[in-house]
């Protein structure tokens, strides 16, 4: 049976562009990183002044923090204190009849929660993997094409966790792993029309709970809801 969730399409953080009515205090938000600047999703430019946190990602990096607004030096510009940062993997989509099912993998796979923002489909997602391991994993967000439709997008979003997952025909049981928690973002926007907006629904696999524990068995789970394109005609 399916479990219907809805998709939080909202940005993380707590200024809006369009007014530039950014708060003074403590952010939440999500953006791309050039150097010491942050393009956060929602238009706002953040520039790292002072760092309250380690430090340590790259430029081209794409990252979820949180941040003081220091002063505002401009529209849309501020100076900022980093307090928080986590790296989002950014990663495009992948069409179904490019998708190689030994790659991707069918791993089970959570979506604890997910939004849109500016031109991404995020995601925050939980996986099984082993405690010290170096082992990568990978996810992707395929596109249905047979199942998608002029005004609905079907994904699915797939986990290869490369024999760190626990399965009924695999050697690990759920104490030989721990669960982790990871970001994810995907570009979407070109799929929606200019001025327009599209349905989206995102499958995927997890363990089934029972008796307050987890089970090897799993079962597919549908989140629903809309972006909206932020280009306008």
């Amino acid at each position: 049976m399916k479990r219907i969730l809805t998709v939080v399409l909202a940005v993380l953080c707590l200024a809006a562009c369009k007014k530039d009515d950014t708060l003074l205090n403590m952010l939440d938000s999500m953006g791309d990183v050039n150097s010491t600047t942050i393009y956060a999703d929602n238009g706002v430019t953040f520039r790292v002044t002072k760092v309250s946190c380690d430090g340590g990602f790259d430029a081209q990096e794409r990252i979820a923090f949180s941040c003081n607004v220091l002063r505002k030096v401009a529209d849309h510009e501020y100076e900022i204190e980093l307090l928080g940062w986590n790296r989002v993997l950014r990663k495009d989509f992948l069409l179904s009849g490019n998708a190689d099912p030994l790659v991707v993998g069918d791993d089970p796979v959570k979506i604890s929660r997910a939004w849109s923002s500016g031109i991404y489909l995020n995601m925050e997602i939980e996986t099984t993997l082993i405690k010290g391991s170096d082992t990568k994993h990978y996810i992707n967000l395929v596109l249905d094409e047979s199942s998608s439709t002029e005004d609905t997008l079907h994904f699915t979003l797939r986990h290869n966790g490369y024999g760190e997952s626990v399965r009924p025909d695999g050697d690990l049981g759920f104490d030989d792993v721990v669960f982790g928690r990871s970001y994810v973002s995907f570009p979407v926007q070109n799929l929606i029309p200019r001025g327009g907006a599209m349905n989206v629904t995102v499958d995927w696999d997890w363990y089934v709970t029972q008796d307050g524990g987890y089970t090897l068995q799993t079962k597919t789970n549908t989140l629903s809801g809309h972006i909206n394109s932020i280009y306008s005609n």
